[in-house]
């Protein structure tokens, strides 16, 4: 089964690979000290790649969510807020105060798919777990996109209104509840860009860590998609040892 989804991985970011050759083979851009260049973001391993909407620095890189330094952290909670034994919300739970936590979270009671709550982090380097329930994947015929859309900006507003400037979210829904990486991220970045857009002043920075290379992959991608679209602003393109700035 790993190796099957990971093949359908593999091809759907191949459409895009295909997609951007074909749209916009050379992109220009400034390397780190400021020389303009010509380069495609898909010959080199990127490692983070970010965008700014409205002051707001949007990034999406590789990493572990619960090491954090942020204000707040998005769990990928399930409707009752109950401990997970795997994926991010059992590694959230695994890294907080886990009796604590799941104290805070029966006295939440249950959460709607598309709606999230906030606690404590009980002791994470973040303040604030955000805890956002995104949609099980049915195939595409249960409102499932519309609720993700909705996970993501309750998720900001709920972030908002405990006061946290900077958030991180992992790519909701697309483990256990098998929504398709390539649409869930396209509505990760929109829903993300638009709350920015429609809120400027409520963040500075909002993150997307990527469990593994093929999500981080994927949302380089999306990023690089949306801005090929819309070349509205700038992109930094993070790699080992240096930097492009994509401009408009």
């Amino acid at each position: 089964m790993a190796q099957y989804q990971s093949s359908i991985i593999g091809n759907l970011f191949q459409e895009l690979l295909d997609y951007f050759q074909k749209k916009a083979p050379f992109l220009n851009g400034r390397d780190q000290h400021g020389n303009l260049v010509e380069f495609s973001v898909n010959n080199k391993m990127v490692e983070a790649l970010s965008f700014d909407v409205s002051g707001i620095t949007i990034r999406a890189a590789m990493g572990d969510i619960t090491d954090y330094t942020g204000d707040a952290i998005v769990n990928a909670a399930n409707t009752m807020l109950v401990a997970a034994a795997g994926g991010v919300c059992g590694c959230i739970f695994r890294a907080s105060d886990f009796d604590t936590l799941n104290k805070a979270c029966e006295e939440l009671g249950a959460c709607p798919t598309g709606e999230a709550c906030v606690t404590p982090s009980f002791g994470m380097p973040a303040t604030w777990i955000v805890h956002a329930v995104g949609p099980v994947w049915k195939g595409g015929f249960s409102n499932e996109a519309t609720l993700l859309e909705n996970t993501y900006k309750n998720a900001l507003s709920q972030a908002h209104l405990v006061g946290a400037r900077s958030i991180a979210f992992p790519a909701i829904s697309t483990g256990t509840y098998g929504y398709p990486l390539k649409e869930a991220t396209r509505i990760a970045i929109n829903a993300i860009a638009e709350y920015a857009s429609s809120n400027p002043n409520h963040f500075t920075k909002i993150e997307i860590v990527c469990f593994d290379d093929d999500t981080l992959q994927m949302y380089v991608a999306g990023i690089t998609e949306r801005f090929i679209k819309n070349p509205e602003g700038s992109v930094l393109v993070e790699y080992p040892n240096e930097t492009f700035t994509l401009s408009a």
